[in-house]
C-alpha cells in the first residue's frame, strides 16, 4: 500500500494506492504539488484508488440528486456516489464515492477505461467535485479566474467569460515573473480574518501554471479587452450578477445554498472593479500603481 501526499488549493490530499505501479504517476507530483503557505491548510481529504471493476452497480436505496450529461449524482444515507461520463466510451466510466462531509472518498474505474492507468487525470475530475461542495463549510468558494501576486503582501484575481483575457494578462505577468502567477483558470477563495484569501489551484487553464499557494486578496477585476488601459470601480448593484456567473456552483444543493451566501458577504465586504487592458505588458505597471478611478 502506497501513501502520496498531495494539495490542492488549501486542501491537504492524502492519496492511497493498492498497487502504484499500475499507474503513470509522475505528473500528480506536479499538478498536485505541496507547497509551504503562510496561510494555514484546511483539513485534509482522504482518497483512495481502489481497483478497477467491470460495471457500476447502484443501491436501490440511493436517491437521484442530479444528473446531466458529463455527472449523475446519488445518494444514500451515508454517502455520495458519482459517476463522470467518458465520451470515447459513451458511458460513465469513472465512480467517486465521498462521506457526506466530503473527507473521504473513494476512486475507481471500468476495466475499459482509456486512461485507466493514468493517476493524474483520473484524480482531477473527483477531487475538484469533492473540493467544490466542501469549500462552502468553511466559507470559501471557487471562481472562475486568474490570480496573480502584486507584492510580497497581496494579490489580485481577474475574472470574467471565456475570452474576457483572463490568460492573456496572466502571461504578461508570467513573462517577467513566473512565480508571481498563481492560476490563470480556476480560484479558491478563503476567507481570513482580516480579509479575504486567493488560493491557485491544480486546474489550470492555457497557461497551465500551477501554484497551490495563497496570497491576501486586494482587488477583483472583471476583465475586458480595450484598446487602452482603463480601470474603474464597479457600483454594487451590478457585482452579484457578473461574479455569480463565474462561481462554480456546487452539485450538492445545500452546498449551493451555502455557497450563495458565502459570495454575498464576499461582495459586501470587497472592492470590485472593471479592468480594461490593451495586449501589452504595460498593463503590469498600471496595475501595479494602482490607477483605478472612483
Amino acid at each position: 500500500m502506497s501513501i502520496i501526499k498531495l494539495q490542492a488549493g488549501p486542501f491537504p490530499i492524502e492519496l492511497e494506492l493498492a498497487n502504484i505501479q499500475m499507474y503513470t504517476h509522475k505528473e500528480i507530483f506536479t499538478k498536485f504539488a505541496t507547497t509551504e503557505c503562510k496561510y494555514p491548510l484546511l483539513s485534509a481529504i482522504h482518497i483512495s484508488v481502489e481497483s478497477p471493476c467491470d460495471f457500476f452497480e447502484v443501491s436501490k436505496r440511493s436517491i437521484l440528486v442530479d444528473q446531466y450529461k458529463e455527472i449523475r449524482i446519488f445518494q444514500t444515507n451515508h454517502e455520495y456516489v458519482v459517476h463522470f461520463w467518458c465520451g470515447l466510451l459513451s458511458e460513465y466510466a469513472l465512480e467517486l464515492k465521498t462521506n457526506l462531509d466530503f473527507s473521504h472518498a473513494r476512486i475507481r474505474t471500468l476495466n475499459k477505461h482509456p486512461h485507466l492507468n493514468h493517476l493524474a487525470f483520473l484524480l482531477t475530475s473527483p477531487l475538484r467535485w469533492i473540493v467544490q461542495n466542501k469549500l462552502s463549510l468553511y466559507g470559501a468558494f471557487m471562481l472562475h479566474g486568474c490570480a496573480i501576486e502584486l507584492s510580497e503582501n497581496y494579490g489580485i484575481i481577474g475574472t470574467g467569460p471565456s475570452g474576457a483575457g483572463k490568460t492573456t494578462l496572466s502571461s504578461f505577468f508570467y513573462s517577467l515573473n513566473k512565480e508571481s502567477v498563481y492560476t490563470d483558470e480556476t480560484i479558491i477563495i478563503t476567507p481570513n480574518s482580516k480579509n479575504w484569501i486567493a488560493w491557485g489551484t491544480p486546474w489550470h487553464g492555457m497557461l497551465e501554471v500551477v501554484q497551490n499557494k495563497a496570497i491576501a486578496l486586494k482587488d477583483i477585476y472583471f476583465l475586458e479587452k480595450t484598446k487602452h488601459h482603463e480601470a474603474s470601480i464597479l457600483e454594487k448593484n451590478l457585482c452579484f450578477q457578473k461574479i455569480w456567473s463565474e462561481v462554480f456552483l456546487p452539485s450538492i444543493p445545500e452546498q449551493a445554498e451555502k455557497t450563495l451566501q458565502i459570495v454575498l458577504h464576499f461582495l459586501d465586504t470587497q472592492k470590485i472593479s472593471v479592468l480594461g487592458f490593451k495586449k501589452s505588458e504595460s498593463i503590469v505597471t498600471f496595475l501595479r500603481e494602482d490607477k483605478i478611478h472612483v
